[in-house]
């Protein structure tokens, strides 16, 4: 049985500075429409802000099913 899926947008971000007193947060991404390296911690220009609970590999990507956005 082959599996198959379809990528309809890649968005990566960097940790910035978004809300005074509070730390640093990746939220933010944008999407990009070149091939990009994944590796065992993620996409090569991607980043995660708190890494105790977002990024490394275990959780190096994140997927949100595209019938999920009518909610």
């Amino acid at each position: 049985m082959q599996l198959t899926s379809k990528i309809s947008g890649l968005f990566v971000g960097k940790p910035q500075q978004r809300w005074e007193g509070k730390p640093p947060s990746a939220i933010s991404k944008k999407q990009v429409d070149a091939p990009l390296e994944l590796t065992k911690t993620g996409f090569t220009t991607d980043e995660q802000a708190d890494k105790k609970v977002h990024g490394g590999p275990e959780k190096a990507v994140h997927h949100y099913p595209a019938e999920h956005y009518e909610f």
